[in-house]
């Protein structure tokens, strides 16, 4: 039985997340910047960080850089994204 690295392959459109450059599809989360929320995170009760609103399963959301940090993320529903002036997209992009 061999070990297989979890994070080499996108969950969402499968493509090599090592390659020097990787392919995601247009339509991937990792291109778009908006997620979309699953069972495993309903489990969790997950809140948009802004308007403490409960997600359900297929909401989508955002992940916002943390002000003041470089690699921690707060989860935005797209609602809040659209009505806040900063685009969590930018930010998510600003810390890659």
């Amino acid at each position: 039985m061999t070990d297989v690295d979890i994070f080499r392959y996108c969950i969402y459109c499968g493509c090599d997340c090592y390659e020097d450059k990787p392919s995601h599809r247009d339509d991937c989360p990792q291109t778009t910047g908006v997620y979309p929320i699953t069972k495993s995170d309903i489990e969790n009760q997950v809140v948009c960080a802004e308007c403490r609103s409960l997600f359900a399963v297929g909401d989508s959301y955002c992940l916002q850089v943390i002000e003041g940090s470089d690699d921690v993320f707060s989860t935005v529903c797209v609602g809040c994204v659209i009505l806040h002036p900063v685009s969590a997209i930018d930010e998510w992009d600003s810390a890659a």
